[in-house]
């Protein structure tokens, strides 16, 4: 058994939250940096994570500009920083500002949001839009349902979302196609290469790498596990009986990779500050040229950091690797339960929050916002493919994404591609058997607080391999029965249960 997160996370950038908040912040005032002011006399604000894109008050004007002429409204997107996001989205919200969307998930603090009425219930408002109902799946809608209720817009640009390896195809001798080749790679790399870390971790390390430098699961892939909030101690599930649980840190897919983790650490082919480096720092390295492979996403974006990195290292080529040994044939388990969602705020306008929603599902409106000002950010290259022409890059996964409108960067590799059109088709993927199982937190609270507590302080190391393994599993199973893990698996099993009943 192993543990996979459901989504997300995610991208490197959007794991922040995964296990552990920043505190808050104040936060940036109305209207600052919108680019549209004086478009309309309400615009319709949305609070997205990161920073704000290059030439972004040109894009923005030309987007509201349309949006008006279109539909009679404009956009006023306000951008806060990862390390302040989720503390002052969920204060905004449980404040009932007026806004009217924002990115929020699982892994971030949308399963509190749900409890407490804070977000609008979508679940008849999608069929009322033609062009958002046509670019959401029925089965990516009701994947994501949480107990039969909608509350966000699953924002993908894939059926399923695996992590896997992503590295210098340069620095590598011939084509890498199973887990000890991945390894020696590491190896040679160091021995011919000692100015280049191997492989990449950051802050937001978790079970994601556990997982995919765990050789049992490039053999055996297993069904997502469960937990109750995105940065809590997870429990692993039997595919054969999902009532069958077991805390994550007893998975033998994820003390297998941990332990793999802890040799590459000993060994210096894994950079050592991983629990101090953030994730934007980490990837804007690895771009410089200074790590050879790092953990990425089937979200086709592997390759996106390819034309820095060439300008940095001349000759330099990326390629993907999945940790599968089937590969493509791999049939791994995905729940398809969204890594983020676009939210909507009841105290806002929701009718309006879902028009622009609309309006964005349409390929040109799209393209705008995503990519910007064509011929000045970036061009057509074939038909699904685009050519960045400026430093501009919006958080479309925060807002934007829909599968078929997702243009992939002219820049990839043709293994990610391929690996990226596989990751769009729902048939390639086994059910999870807890694919609409949404877990309520609800009696478990105050454990589970504590147990993501207990993931930041023992879990975290060990998957960047800081640790030792024993030593740090006895620290990590001690202070998690002390936080209560025993009465979070029980409630657990309880409401899976009770799920598979309702199932039939």
């Amino acid at each position: 058994m192993s543990f996979t997160p459901s989504r997300r996370a995610l991208l490197s950038g959007a794991a922040a939250g995964m296990l552990g908040l920043a505190a808050c912040q104040p936060s940036a005032p109305l209207g600052s940096g919108s680019g549209g002011e004086g478009v309309g006399e309400h615009p319709s604000l949305a609070y997205l994570p990161s920073t704000q894109p290059a030439n972004w008050s040109a894009v923005i004007g030309a987007v509201n500009e349309k949006m008006k002429a279109d539909i009679g409204t404009t956009l006023d997107a306000q951008f806060l920083n990862w390390s302040q996001y989720a503390q002052q989205v969920l204060l905004k919200f449980t404040a009932a500002e007026t806004f009217d969307s924002a990115l929020n998930a699982r892994w971030m603090n949308m399963v509190q949001l749900v409890s407490s009425n804070s977000l609008a219930d979508l679940t008849d408002e999608i069929g009322k839009h033609e062009n958002l109902s046509k670019a959401l799946a029925p089965e990516l809608i009701e994947a994501n349902k949480w107990s039969g209720r909608l509350w966000g817009i699953p924002q993908v640009n894939g059926a399923a979302r695996i992590h896997h390896f992503g590295y210098r195809d340069d620095l590598a001798a011939g084509e890498l196609t199973d887990f000890d080749s991945f390894l020696k790679y590491l190896s040679d790399v160091k021995q011919k290469n000692p100015d280049i870390t191997p492989f990449e971790l950051h802050n937001n390390v978790g079970l994601n790498q556990a997982i995919t430098f765990s050789p049992l699961t490039w053999e055996d892939p297993q069904p997502v596990s469960q937990a109750f909030s995105g940065g809590s101690i997870g429990v692993a599930i039997n595919p054969d009986d999902p009532t069958d649980i077991r805390p994550v840190y007893e998975s033998e897919h994820i003390i297998e990779g941990i332990r793999v983790l802890r040799d590459l650490y000993e060994k210096g082919l894994v950079n050592k500050d991983a629990l101090t480096l953030d994730s934007a720092t980490a990837n804007s390295q690895f771009a410089a040229g200074r790590f050879a492979a790092h953990g990425v996403i089937t979200d086709g974006l592997g390759s996106q950091s390819l034309k820095t990195l060439q300008a940095a290292v001349p000759g330099a080529s990326l390629a993907n690797l999945l940790p599968y040994r089937d590969g493509l044939a791999a049939k791994p388990f995905q729940t398809f339960q969204s890594d983020n969602f676009a939210v909507i705020n009841p105290a806002g306008d929701v009718d309006r929050a879902l028009q622009i929603q609309d309006w964005l599902s349409i390929q040109e409106n799209h393209d705008m916002l995503a990519y910007g000002i064509e011929g000045t950010d970036w061009t057509a290259s074939g038909e699904d493919k685009y050519e960045a022409l400026s430093d501009y890059v919006f958080p479309g996964f925060a807002l934007l994404w829909r599968i078929d409108l997702e243009r992939m960067p002219s820049t990839i590799s043709a293994s990610e591609e391929e690996i990226f059109a596989w990751s769009k088709k729902f048939e390639n993927f086994t059910l999870d058997p807890l694919a609409t199982f949404y877990p309520d937190v609800t009696p478990v609270k105050k454990e589970d607080a504590e147990l993501t507590n207990v993931a930041t302080e023992h879990l975290k190391p060990l998957c960047s391999g800081a640790v030792d393994v024993d030593a740090g599993l006895d620290a990590l199973r001690r202070a998690a029965e002390a936080a209560g893990i025993e009465k979070v698996m029980e409630e657990m099993r309880t409401q899976i249960s009770a799920h598979l009943a309702e199932q039939g």
